[in-house]
């Protein structure tokens, strides 16, 4: 009985099924790993799987959902009510006030996070970014929020350069808030070039140079770095955010004037 073979394979070959598109088999696989495995830890790969699964078929209430209560049995809660304006008010303005204390520098010399019950909870919020967006928006800014807290409170994560350019977004909404905004697009910028964290580095330019930089640098510059992003998601298979860099490259080009030929 060579358990850790056993799930390894498992999780490999879910992860697989994911990449071709057999989420029924997927869902066998997940099942076996979910009824066997000795421990929630050894079920967080086939987790993530199962959200992605669900993600690509379009159900993204039900992926998120699913995250959410894979977060609650990690001891992870967020606030109760996702819907009320005011509570995810006040949690991004909390964070802002952390992060006001700290400047770029201070947060780029944090070591990395050793918790590996914190790592698995930075994957699990990070797969829920892009499903949220589509299904739950308001509960983006609360998952940025929570991971850039868990980011000062723990070190550096791989996904702390997402969780920075996200929660620049969030916080550039309001124009008070774009300076914030782009001081935070820099931690993101500098995170996102360390070598765990190459594989972000796509969804991370297109969030910075569409929705923050593009209100303080000139447009042409940020064109020409979404444009980067996109060659640099088709080099790294992250096909999803290597077109939405071409397809912001062409909106941003369109209102900086560019020519388009």
């Amino acid at each position: 009985y060579h358990y850790d073979l056993t799930l390894q394979l498992h999780s490999s070959a879910a992860e697989a099924c994911f990449v071709l598109g057999k989420f029924d088999v997927l869902n066998e696989l997940a099942r076996e790993v979910i009824q066997n495995a000795v421990c929630l830890k050894d079920k967080i790969r086939v987790y993530v799987s199962l959200i992605s699964s669900l993600s690509s078929q379009g159900k993204m209430c039900d992926a998120t959902d699913f995250g959410l209560s894979v977060l609650e049995r990690l001891g992870e809660t967020l606030p109760s009510n996702l819907d009320d304006d005011e509570v995810i008010t006040d949690y991004v303005v909390d964070t802002s006030a952390l992060l006001a204390q700290l400047d770029v520098e201070e947060v780029l010399k944090k070591e990395m996070a050793q918790d590996e019950s914190k790592k698995f909870v930075m994957q699990l919020l990070g797969n829920l970014i892009a499903p949220s967006y589509a299904g739950r928006p308001m509960l983006c800014p609360v998952i940025s929020s929570r991971m850039v807290q868990l980011t000062l409170a723990h070190g550096i994560f791989k996904e702390s350069a997402v969780a920075f350019a996200l929660f620049g977004a969030v916080v550039s909404r309001s124009p008070e808030g774009i300076t914030q905004g782009y001081a935070l697009s820099k931690i993101a910028l500098s995170l996102v070039k360390r070598p765990e964290a190459k594989g972000y580095l796509s969804g991370v330019y297109a969030t910075v140079y569409s929705q923050i930089n593009n209100f303080v640098e000139p447009l042409q510059a940020c064109e020409e770095s979404l444009k980067y992003g996109y060659e640099a998601g088709l080099s790294a298979g992250d096909v999803e955010f290597a077109f939405a860099n071409a397809s912001l490259s062409v909106i941003i080009g369109i209102q900086s004037g560019s020519n388009l030929e």
